[in-house]
């Protein structure tokens, strides 16, 4: 399994295990901690799914493109627009 499956997997299991134990935690002294734990969970989700949209528009940019003949100048364009549009976010992506 790779890195980014086991991050998925600990961040699903983290929540899941959390969510599942509310009542011995909400309203303790670490219930802020715990919040927070959550929140960075979903965060480093977003991050994972957000990185793996990225990568799939290129790998679908790549399918299009090995037959360039199939490819119409509207369809360039299109393609020429969204890196540009990419290029904004993948500084962001890490």
């Amino acid at each position: 399994m790779g890195e980014m499956l086991h991050l998925t997997l600990a961040c699903n299991l983290l929540i899941s295990k959390v969510n599942d134990n509310q009542p011995l935690w909400q309203g303790t002294d670490n219930a802020t901690e715990v919040n927070s734990l959550i929140a960075k969970a979903r965060s480093s989700l977003q991050a994972h799914q957000d990185r793996q949209d990225f990568e799939d528009q290129l790998v679908g940019f790549e399918g299009k493109l090995k037959d360039i003949n199939t490819v119409s100048p509207q369809d360039l364009k299109d393609m020429r627009l969204s890196l540009t549009n990419m290029l904004g976010r993948a500084h962001d992506l890490g």
